[in-house]
């Protein structure tokens, strides 16, 4: 297995223990690389009779879905393996089996944050 350090995107795989500084380093790297608005769900997927939109969108969600694939290792991304699934979904789903006391919030500018949530 490759050295996730050394692509850059994550200095460790998701753990059950790094969940909140898995989630900001890669919020980071999806928002320096222009995937963040496909997995926030800002992006939707456009209508299918557009096809530029479409094609643009579709390449934003794989890139994004292969950077998430990339830093959580195949055990935990072989639970998402689906043709048709979108980042957002398997973003949020990560996000709801992560630290349930504590949310990390990323802004449209990439500005990382964790909330105690009481």
């Amino acid at each position: 297995m490759h050295n996730l350090a050394g692509l850059g995107i994550v200095p460790e795989k998701l753990t059950e223990d790094n969940f909140i500084s898995w989630k900001n380093c890669l919020a980071n790297y999806l928002v320096g690389n222009g995937l963040w608005g496909v997995v926030s769900a800002q992006e939707i997927e456009p209508d299918k009779t557009n096809i530029q939109e479409h094609e643009k969108w579709k390449k934003k969600n794989a890139l994004a879905l292969h950077a998430i694939q990339l830093s959580c290792g195949q055990a935990i991304y072989s639970k998402f393996i689906n043709a048709d699934i979108n980042a957002d979904y398997v973003w949020t789903q990560l996000a709801e089996k992560g630290d349930h006391d504590k949310e990390s919030r990323v802004d449209d500018n990439g500005n990382s944050s964790i909330f105690v949530m009481n």
